[in-house]
């Protein structure tokens, strides 16, 4: 994370550049935006956990912070990114919000993140970072997360040809290296995590939004456009 803020430069057209990738889905940006959130109160409340920390690392412009208002409102919300154009928009989206729950911090590298969270938020990050450095930032992150938190990574699965499709129309993609989740997994393992659980999701596009509430009993299929891995200790 202490590269330069290449996203400075696609601060400002961000929001139309995803919409033009996920054309394809019949979604609005935002769906993908709610949906991750909801995963995530979907495995905590399995697990009758109510965070009051949650770290949203390499937040970009705030897309997410109201989400996890909505969801877990009684919970300290920190968002941090290398970008400080992205974090001066995070700010700006999300003044709405009372800044002693949401807050958003520029910074260069994760040492600099203080104090430790119950969940840490990792969305569509890690295809950007070299992934020579996965492991580290994972092991960085590790030492952020409290005993009893739980990490969530979300990245572009690589098996399904749609996903694929929205990447190679994304400006701000043009230099993602996809994560197999395999490997996505494995790289949690050498970080030191004793626990990770891999699942794959958004199945359905707009037209078939009928079934999307089966797709929590397919988490086992790896044909989904994303999947996230949850890593504890």
């Amino acid at each position: 994370m202490d590269q330069l803020p290449e996203f400075d430069k696609y601060v400002g057209i961000y929001e139309d550049a995803h919409k033009f990738s996920t054309r394809c889905s019949g979604f609005e940006p935002s769906y993908f935006d709610e949906y991750k959130v909801r995963e995530v109160d979907r495995v905590l409340a399995a697990r009758n956990v109510a965070p009051r920390t949650i770290l949203n690392f390499g937040c970009g412009i705030g897309k997410s912070e109201g989400y996890f208002h909505r969801f877990f409102p009684t919970a300290s919300v920190l968002g941090v990114d290398v970008s400080p154009k992205s974090i001066e928009m995070a700010v700006q989206r999300n003044a709405g919000l009372d800044s002693r729950a949401v807050r958003f911090l520029r910074i260069r590298s994760v040492a600099e993140i203080p104090g430790r969270y119950e969940v840490i938020f990792v969305a569509n990050v890690f295809h950007h970072v070299d992934h020579v450095r996965h492991v580290e930032i994972l092991e960085q992150l590790r030492t952020k997360l409290d005993p009893q938190g739980y990490l969530f990574l979300f990245e572009h699965n690589p098996y399904n040809p749609i996903t694929l499709k929205a990447v190679r129309d994304c400006e701000f993609d043009a230099d993602a290296h996809l994560l197999n989740p395999g490997y996505a997994r494995h790289a949690f393992q050498l970080a030191g995590f004793n626990r990770v659980s891999l699942r794959y999701t958004l199945f359905f596009p707009h037209f078939l939004k009928a079934l999307i509430p089966a797709e929590r009993f397919l988490y086992w299929l790896p044909l989904g456009a994303q999947y996230f891995c949850i890593a504890w200790n």
